[in-house]
This record gives structure tokens, sequence and C-alpha cells, in this order.
């Protein structure tokens, strides 16, 4: 697995990104990006609002990853129209072969990605 996060510069938000293989860098078995504030409910206010938001701009462009048969505008634009229905439930799609997984709370929003055929 690789592994990166970072925070939103605005907000302090974590934004992260997971990448899990089938083998060794061979084979892609998911993506997952997340953007996560829970650690900052307490401590500052952080609304749902702003949590969409910033999932919409994130995720949104992380649904742009290129791969075969990647259709990014579509993407991108399922993503940042779905933000907001994706409290305590999945969503799905399927993109250019790709399974598009957004899910999450009022805090925390999450899109996964695995290749549509199973691999």
């Amino acid at each position: 697995m690789d592994q990166g996060e970072g925070s939103d510069p605005d907000t302090g938000i974590l934004l992260t990104c997971e990448i899990h293989e089938n083998t060794i860098g061979l084979d892609v078995a998911m993506v997952e990006f997340t953007v996560d504030a829970a650690a900052l409910a307490q401590c500052q206010q952080v609304s749902p609002e702003s949590v969409a938001s910033l999932a919409a701009r994130y995720l949104g462009h992380c649904a742009t990853l290129p791969y075969d048969g990647a259709e990014p505008e579509v993407a991108e634009e399922w993503v940042q129209s779905k933000i907001a229905e994706a409290v305590d439930c999945e969503l799905t799609a399927t993109i250019g072969g790709v399974e598009f997984r957004l899910y999450g709370t009022d805090l925390i929003k999450a899109l996964r990605l695995f290749p549509a055929n199973g691999n």
C-alpha cells in the first residue's frame, strides 16, 4: 500500500490518499481518497457544509485520476453532484470501467475507486 496525506491550508481538514495493489506494484486493487474533519470537530467550528464543499473540490479532482478508459469530466461531475447525498450511505457509479463508491458522514467523506471487472 502507498499512502499520502496533507491538510487543507484554510481549514486544517485532513486529506488522504491510499493506493492498494493486488501484487507488488503491478495491479491497482483500490484507490481511496478521504476528507476527514472528525479530529477538528471538538476544537473548532467545522460545519458539514464546509466539509462537503472541500470534499466536492478535493474528491471531484481525485475522480479525474487517469486510467485506461477514463472519463474525467463525467467522474468529476458525478462526485460533485452527489457529495451532499453521501451521508450515512454509499453511492456507486461505474465510469469508464471503474467503480466509484462515494460515502461518508457530516465530517468525513471518502471516494473509493475499484476496477469494475473485480480485479
